[in-house]
């Protein structure tokens, strides 16, 4: 695969509906209408071989998949996040976040990716509600991602980050900078908050809790929320990578 080409990306928080039948009926026409590579999903419900409930449709046309639990329902469903490729996904990790008590169990997904001859590491993500919980979360995050930095080429962070008051937009800025593995995004509108399109509550969007970032040889070149049907109390963003 040329490194010029375009790879489309996308993430959505699809607030465990893809139990039911006629919701996950929806959800698989609103995704399958656009041409993605890669998909990050979170608040998956997931059987108990953590496989993604209820779109089969979906695991046909994207064979690699890959899910993290974060927590388990009294029916023993679980629910968590996954990545979904065309493309062979590897070294998939979950990285269950600390959480004191008050907290809610969460995970964050990470998985290897090698796209146009560059190594990707991609990792879905699922912030807490809780300010303090969100730092402490992001922080486990960036710090596995920086220690093992040496084996990529590029990062991208995808997920609901429910970043109400932007403090983790402000430390992954900070961090954007302070890394010596990845340079800095390489757009300025790609270090700016406002490039993130609004995407909560889904019928009138005025918080950009979804959120996708890049880094190193990964650049995005356009992100957009997805209108249409509303298949969750979030809409999907989608986005374009470029590989350089």
């Amino acid at each position: 695969m040329p490194s010029s080409r375009l790879f489309k990306i996308g993430t959505l928080n699809i607030q465990k509906r893809n139990r039911s039948p006629a919701k996950a009926e929806r959800i698989e026409a609103a995704i399958a209408a656009q041409a993605w590579d890669v998909l990050f999903f979170q608040e998956c419900l997931l059987g108990h071989d953590e496989k993604i409930l209820g779109l089969e449709k979906l695991r046909a046309e994207f064979p690699f998949e890959a899910t993290s639990t974060s927590r388990i329902f009294k029916n023993g469903i679980w629910m968590g996040n996954a990545i979904l490729s065309k493309h062979p996904l590897h070294h998939v990790k979950s990285l269950k976040f600390r959480h004191a008590r008050g907290m809610s169990q969460r995970s964050a997904l990470a998985a290897r990716l090698e796209l146009g001859g560059k190594r990707c590491l991609l990792v879905s993500l699922h912030l807490g509600l809780l300010e303090g919980e969100r730092n402490k979360q992001i922080s486990q995050i960036l710090a596995y991602c920086h220690d093992n930095a040496k084996d990529f080429d590029g990062l991208v962070l995808a997920g609901d980050f429910n970043d109400w008051s932007g403090r983790c937009h402000r430390d992954l800025s900070l961090w954007s900078h302070d890394v010596k593995q990845w340079k800095a995004l390489s757009a300025p509108d790609d270090i700016s908050l406002q490039a993130q399109p609004l995407t909560y509550p889904a019928a009138f969007p005025i918080l950009a809790l979804d959120r996708i970032y890049a880094w190193g040889a990964c650049s995005i070149e356009r992100r957009l929320a997805l209108g249409g049907p509303m298949i969750s109390d979030h809409r999907a963003v989608v986005a374009d990578l470029r590989l350089r």
